[in-house]
């Protein structure tokens, strides 16, 4: 039966395959190996731990040291590493070209090589890990068991019982300083009271820290410039960690630094950073801005509204990273967008001058695009597109596009109606300007939030479709919109009013009669019909930041829109 030859072959290619290993085995990779040299073939951890260590836990740091050793020995099947046998198959290649060389380049792998020098100091670094991970006072030994010209490193852990978090207390000195990273709302700490020491942990919290001063004014202020001592001598495996500022810190870097003046260089060319403006004649004051605009390309409304700084405003690399934000994404003007922070050279200083130095873009650009496609309901077609873009049309970084398209489809198969095959044409030019803010006259955008500028989005189209010299529809559209950025996850997008007007012409009699003779009639009342519809629409969306070493990743869209039952109290037949 089919089975039994089936269960047969499946026999003969297991054995043949048992055959394969024991051959390339007994050809042994070590006879290849040079001279004095054992292959490394992995490592072997064993921990020796004090009595009140619980055995799942002795187990996990199996695992992680395991995991954290190196190198890797050298890939095996059935403990066979066959990439070995492949590296020196064919012998020494005689240069980089050649059938050995790459043969030995696609499908080889050079031998891991045993290291008495490497597993010393895989030693040491297993014992500055266990410190770290609060296992205080315990090391490792590391020895190579060399057997057939194979080593493993064998890996003796003394494990004593981990410290934990008994106290977090800032040195009284530094409380004006350190205090604010804790007395703020939304400061979620990285250290807590009755977690295990972890030293990862510790530089979190000295760079959490860093953040929110550097938020509050400190500019020059360093992750380094934080000292976090462990005292262990309280007994029972507890830790009491205070958090200091290094003596060494000067008071540079201890002030809170507030801006004094705004520069913004809007055609600097190839930047270099650290120049200064040289051109006093061509600057203009905006809104405390001073714009250096030497083509008058900008208006320097637009750098008021993205740059979030002002005169006498303390310094934040929140209102930094918004403003950088806010300029690389003004509907793509800018090729470069840098900037420096000066000190205001005075002996007791607490100022900055700021500058941004910004590199456009051409503003207008034309662009074609050509597509074919094939559909599920038999027609396949082609599409052309061509557009012209202006990135900056009145001055103020609004974008406009128009874009006109012609397309075709043809019926390939599937004809059912007597009219034969149909095919159809389509033209229609669409234009839509983006306006790097809200057009309502009441609101006003608040410096100090939302990543990029909200976008208020204006569109008109007008499209003609053919279908075969049946009939003719034409659609004529207008939406306004807008667009916002609430923070890196959650955008939104409103589209208040939608106006599409559909009107149908040239409607043929053979049409007519096809449509009477279908089943389902119907549908030709909703062609003949002229409308206009009205509708309103709302999205959003939210994209979570990724996690370090996570592979999956959670984004959210949804939205309502006015449709259905209640879109139709909307939907009005006109005559035309």
């Amino acid at each position: 039966s089919a089975l039994s030859v089936f269960r047969k072959s499946s026999w003969l290619m297991s054995s043949i395959f048992c055959v394969l290993v024991v051959f390339l085995s007994s050809c042994s990779v070590t006879k290849k190996l040079p001279v004095g040299e054992s292959l490394y073939v992995g490592a072997k951890v064993k921990v020796v731990a004090d009595s009140g260590i619980a055995k799942t836990e002795i187990k996990n740091v199996e695992t992680l040291l395991t995991d954290f050793v190196k190198p890797k020995p050298n890939s095996k099947i059935l403990g066979f590493p066959y990439k070995v046998w492949f590296y020196y198959l064919f012998g020494e290649p005689k240069g980089e070209k050649g059938f050995k060389s790459f043969f030995r380049k696609r499908f080889g792998e050079p031998p891991i090589l045993a290291s008495k020098s490497v597993t010393a100091a895989n030693a040491k670094q297993i014992g500055f890990l266990l410190n770290n991970e609060g296992y205080f006072r315990s090391f490792a030994s590391g020895e190579l068991s060399e057997k057939n010209r194979k080593s493993k490193a064998i890996y003796t852990i003394t494990l004593h019982q981990r410290y934990f978090i008994d106290s977090i207390n800032i040195a009284p000195q530094d409380t004006a300083i350190l205090g604010k990273a804790y007395n703020g709302k939304n400061q979620i700490s990285f250290l807590k009271t009755g977690s295990p020491y972890r030293f990862e942990l510790i530089s979190g919290e000295r760079a959490r820290i860093d953040n929110v001063l550097k938020r509050r004014g400190y500019y020059y202020f360093q992750p380094d410039f934080i000292l976090v001592e462990a005292d262990s001598s309280i007994g029972n495996h507890k830790v009491n960690l205070t958090l200091k500022i290094k003596p060494s810190t000067s008071q540079v870097n201890r002030k809170v630094y507030r801006i004094r003046d705004v520069h913004v260089l809007a055609n600097y060319g190839e930047i270099v950073l650290g120049d200064t403006v040289n051109e006093k004649g061509s600057e203009v004051i905006f809104e405390g801005i001073k714009v250096n605009d030497k083509t008058d390309t900008f208006k320097p409304k637009i750098f008021a509204q993205a740059i979030g700084f002002r005169r006498g405003v303390r310094y934040s690399n929140n209102i930094q990273d918004i403003s950088l934000s806010r300029l690389i994404n003004l509907n793509g003007n800018f090729k470069f967008v840098k900037n420096t922070f000066n000190l205001v050279p005075r002996s007791d200083s607490a100022l900055l001058d700021v500058y941004y130095y910004l590199t456009p873009l051409k503003a207008k650009s034309i662009l074609f695009d050509i597509n074919a496609s094939t559909k599920s309901n038999n027609f396949t077609g082609t599409n052309l597109s061509l557009a012209w873009v202006n990135k900056n049309i009145f001055g103020g970084a609004e974008s406009l596009n128009i874009k006109g398209t012609i397309g075709f489809d043809f019926q390939v198969g599937g004809v059912s109606s007597t009219l034969g095959a149909v095919n159809s044409t389509k033209y229609s030019i669409e234009a839509v300007l983006t306006i790097p803010r809200f057009v309502i006259p009441f609101y006003k955008i608040n410096p100090a939030t939302n990543q990029a500028l909200p976008k208020t989005n204006i569109g008109v189209g007008y499209e003609v479709i053919s279908r075969g010299g049946l009939y003719d529809l034409t659609s004529l559209r207008a939406t306004m919109g807008y667009a916002w950025k609430q923070n890196n996850n959650l955008e939104h997008s409103f589209t208040p009013i939608s106006v599409n007007l559909v009107k149908s012409e040239n409607i043929t009699e053979d049409f007519i009669n096809d449509i009477a003779r279908s089943d389902n009639p119907g549908i030709l009342t909703q062609i003949l019909d002229n409308k206009l519809i009205l509708s309103s629409a709302y999205t959003i969306a939210y994209t979570e930041t990724p996690k370090p070493n996570s592979k999956h990743q959670f984004s959210f869209t949804g939205g309502i829109e006015v449709a259905g039952n209640l879109g139709s109290l909307l939907k009005l037949p006109i005559a035309l």
